[in-house]
């Protein structure tokens, strides 16, 4: 029997402590020439610890086939299933990992900025010619958990930009999950031109899709931070809250707009605006459950907080990451 990570299995993603039946993998098998009952598959935690688990559980399709917990600090666990799983011969099998993660807070047992992986480590099932037992495999992408987690997406409604001249650079939204409100302590931007100048750039937060009812903790009319006198092209820039965060309440949308005045217009100008993420999660000074590097850019582009212990300020250096993922 080949066992494999399934090109299904999910890409890297966020999750909030607490959260439930996240997927966390999916597992290709294959039994040649003979069909095998299928009676035990073992997990092993590649990334992570149990500390941020509750109860693994294994579907074949739709159907539950088994449930498994890593306890106390083991990081190998085994499902024996409630019946057996067929893999028919020459035909493959896909199971699906899913799991609850623990909560995470001042007196909860999850951990802020976990990575959690769970791999399959073995399984053991029974074919006409006896038992069959087959080694593991590595490669699911994992699950990063927070407190909370926010979702970054394009915004552009009908009649948002009649051309380059009217200064709108971009609208983006940024939703909170519903497991808490989400602070934003920096974006960065990068705008790209062709025969056209960009300057005095200024980003708006607004509480509704129409783009009218500022948000409040920021400046006059819901603007963020300070002017961008002029951008560089191709080169980025940051817009920081002045004093408070932007903190988008738990399972609310707030929407931005980047806007600027724009000279130099002609026949085939072009403003391309790009809101930046990160290639890479930030670790450093992961310590106690909390991201402590000083608030600054070494951290990342799209800076943010899960407030995993309290409301994190941006003074404090405390509880904040970047925009992997």
């Amino acid at each position: 029997v080949s066992l494999a990570i399934d090109s299904s299995s999910p890409s890297y993603s966020l999750a909030a402590g607490g959260q439930t039946g996240v997927t966390m993998g999916a597992y290709r098998l294959r039994s040649s020439n003979d069909s095998v009952n299928l009676t035990q598959l073992g997990l092993k935690l590649t990334a992570g610890s149990a500390a941020s688990l509750t109860t693994v559980y294994i579907y074949d399709g739709a159907t539950l086939v088994g449930t498994a917990s890593f306890l106390g600090g083991n990081t190998f666990a085994t499902s024996t299933f409630s019946a057996p799983v067929t893999l028919t011969a020459n035909v493959d099998k896909i199971l699906t990992i899913r799991a609850d993660l623990a909560d995470i807070g001042p007196s909860a047992a999850g951990i802020e900025g976990a990575l959690v992986k769970i791999d399959p480590s073995s399984l053991e099932g029974n074919a006409s010619s006896g038992l069959v037992q087959t080694g593991g495999t590595t490669g699911v992408a994992g699950v990063r958990v927070f407190n909370t987690y926010p979702t970054v997406s394009l915004d552009a409604p009908a009649g948002f930009s009649t051309g380059v001249a009217d200064g709108k650079l971009m609208r983006f939204k940024v939703t909170a999950s519903s497991f808490d409100q989400v602070g934003i302590g920096e974006f960065t931007f990068k705008v790209s031109t062709t025969s056209a100048t960009v300057t005095t750039i200024q980003l708006f937060g607004y509480t509704d899709a129409s783009y009218s009812q500022a948000i409040s903790g920021q400046g006059t009319s819901g603007k963020i931070g300070e002017d961008v006198a002029t951008a560089v092209n191709g080169t980025e820039f940051v817009i920081a809250p002045n004093s408070n965060p932007v903190r988008v309440p738990a399972g609310q949308t707030y929407y931005f707009e980047l806007r600027a005045s724009v000279a130099g217009v002609q026949s085939g100008s072009s403003v391309v605006t790009a809101l930046m993420g990160d290639a890479s999660a930030s670790e450093t000074g992961l310590s106690a459950g909390n991201y402590t590097s000083a608030f600054n850019t070494s951290i990342g582009k799209f800076i943010w907080s899960p407030n995993a212990t309290t409301t994190a300020a941006t003074t404090s250096g405390n509880d904040w990451t970047n925009g992997y993922g």
